[in-house]
């Protein structure tokens, strides 16, 4: 893959920013179009949206606009250099002029040296609020490639392609990272999306089985007069037992667990070749249906 081996061969080269600071920009999508790209678009007479066949409810805000990205009940992913606290806003539709549902974070915890986070909220969220499962591959080369819905500020959603995951050590932090980038005009695919500050912490996913899984966290862009202009998420699948265990501790010695409170894994392989197959699976949590 010449795109790949291009794109592994410029990381020597770029400087790298994590995507903080007092300024905080919509994440840039190339030919950005309102009713296409907005998930609050709030005109259905010719609202277009990419995502409208998914469940973008378990994503959440806090009340300086970082993110949250739910992967059980009570459980959620930020990133480290720029993590929610507080309340956080969750939306169970795609309409933002209804009162959002309000959870307070219990506490957070680092995921090693990375700028991952596993938090917890205070009480699980209303079975309205969508749980992301984890993209599992048996094979690194399986992600690289695949198209993902890449989530950002204001409330946008754009496209990119996986082109790379490899090790990034930024600001005192090492973390396996997937990188993306923003292709010189004619080459892109619809609707690019390229991370910019004000985006950290926000999610990237792979849509599979009718579901959004959770792929990346947003961490750094490029800077400077790169070409391609490079995006950044940690990659979660690569930390799914650490996070497993943090759950573990957040939930502190001698509570019980609740029901469906474990990390949900989607793992596919059509062992039928070139062929069609259909694959059916269980829901993330109790009650859920999909």
């Amino acid at each position: 893959n010449m795109r790949h081996h291009v794109l592994t061969g410029l990381l020597v080269f770029v400087s790298l920013i994590a995507l903080t600071g007092a300024a905080q920009a919509a994440l840039a999508i190339r030919d950005y179009d309102a009713k296409v790209n907005d998930r609050f678009y709030d005109d259905p007479t010719d609202r277009a949206f990419v995502g409208e066949a998914y469940d973008w409810s378990g994503v959440g805000r806090d009340s300086g606009g970082k993110w949250v990205t739910m992967i059980s009940p009570s459980y959620f992913l930020t990133s480290d250099h720029a993590a929610a606290s507080g309340l956080i806003d969750f939306y169970p539709g795609n309409d933002d002029s209804v009162a959002p549902l309000t959870y307070l974070v219990d506490s957070t915890t680092q995921v090693g040296s990375t700028d991952l986070r596993v938090g917890k909220l205070l009480t699980p969220v209303d079975p309205s609020i969508a749980v992301y499962p984890i993209l599992m591959h048996t094979a690194m080369s399986e992600y690289v490639g695949k198209e993902m819905f890449v989530y950002g500020s204001p409330e946008r959603v754009g496209k990119n392609l996986v082109d790379s995951i490899s090790s990034v050590t930024l600001g005192g932090r090492t973390t396996s990272s997937v990188w993306y980038d923003y292709d010189v005009p004619g080459s892109a695919i619809p609707g690019e999306a390229r991370l910019q500050p004000g985006d950290s912490g926000g999610p990237s996913f792979i849509a599979r089985g009718g579901t959004l899984s959770v792929v990346g966290i947003h961490w750094f862009t490029t800077v400077g007069d790169t070409d391609p202009i490079l995006s950044g998420d940690s990659f979660v699948p690569a930390y799914v037992p650490t996070i497993q265990g943090l759950m573990g501790k957040l939930l502190g010695a001698g509570k019980r667990a609740l029901t469906g409170e474990s990390v949900f894994m989607t793992h596919f392989t059509n062992i039928a070749g070139s062929a069609k197959r259909h694959v059916a699976f269980a829901a993330p949590c109790p009650g859920k249906i999909i």
